[in-house]
């Protein structure tokens, strides 16, 4: 089971990312780090529909049984655009994340669901005629219970890409507020910062907040054959995608393999 765990961390993971670019607005960012990677930035070559990645373990020791492991299956529309992610082989039950894009291919709205299709997490944003991000609301859901939301944040951001404000609240799991953060932004940054408890009433104020210039915004980060190196043997497709590596320890042999599908 670790070495399953570990698998899903190194090939399909949700990171954090801190560095801060100022040469970048912050919707410029916020909304670069919420783009999820098309087939050109996961580094595969033609019209991509199916990826689907496993991992194949074979022990020396002839009393240890091999594994089978199933990574992740991504399904892409002709655009390049990853449409839904599966972290089972069986999608009728399984847990995914679905994407949705407008006409100029900006993320509209993504979901997380937990087993049998009850959602866990979804963002959806909103652009303007420019196509500059100036709406963003994520919102956390308790997927072991009533499906009541834990956590919502909005972002709102000027046309120009600063950010104007953010508005974070979080619930009990009978949905109920338990506390909120607001957070309102001028041209130096982050001017005022307010806390509001339960009942929502204001229960702090601060003015001229100095915080530190990191980020932490999650962002999905996924991972292909053909982005790792230093590997025993690999082959591959037509397309060039490589399609198996495998390496070799003392103790066994690792094989990664992958199914590709692509549009006609």
């Amino acid at each position: 089971m670790k070495r399953f765990t570990l698998l899903i961390i190194l090939f399909f993971s949700f990171v954090f990312v801190s560095a801060k670019n100022d040469d970048k607005s912050d919707a410029q960012q916020v909304k670069e780090n919420i783009s999820i990677p098309t087939i050109q930035s996961l580094g595969l070559n033609g019209k991509v529909k199916l990826y689907t990645l496993f991992n194949d373990t074979e022990y020396r020791d002839s009393l240890t049984e091999s594994e089978h492991f199933f990574i992740c299956r991504m399904s892409f529309d002709e655009e390049g655009n990853i449409v839904k992610i599966f972290s089972s082989e069986d999608t009728t039950q399984s847990s995914f994340s679905s994407f949705k894009y407008d006409e100029r291919g900006n993320l509209l709205e993504t979901c997380k669901y937990a087993e049998e299709n009850v959602l866990k997490k979804k963002i959806v944003c909103q652009y303007s005629e420019n196509g500059n991000l100036i709406y963003m609301e994520s919102t956390v859901f308790e997927w072991y219970g009533k499906g009541n939301v834990q956590e919502r944040s909005v972002s709102v951001f000027n046309e120009n890409g600063t950010q104007k404000s953010q508005e974070t609240s979080y619930y009990d799991n009978n949905g109920v507020l338990k506390k909120k953060f607001v957070y309102k932004y001028g041209k130096s940054g982050l001017v005022e910062l307010n806390e509001y408890d339960a009942k929502n009433k204001l229960i702090s104020r601060q003015k001229n907040v100095k915080m530190d210039n990191e980020r932490e915004l999650e962002m999905s980060n996924f991972y292909v054959l053909g982005k790792n190196r230093g590997f025993d043997k690999v082959a591959f497709d037509e397309e060039g995608n490589m399609t198996q590596r495998v390496r070799e320890y003392l103790d066994r042999i690792e094989r990664y393999s992958c199914q590709i599908e692509y549009y006609q």
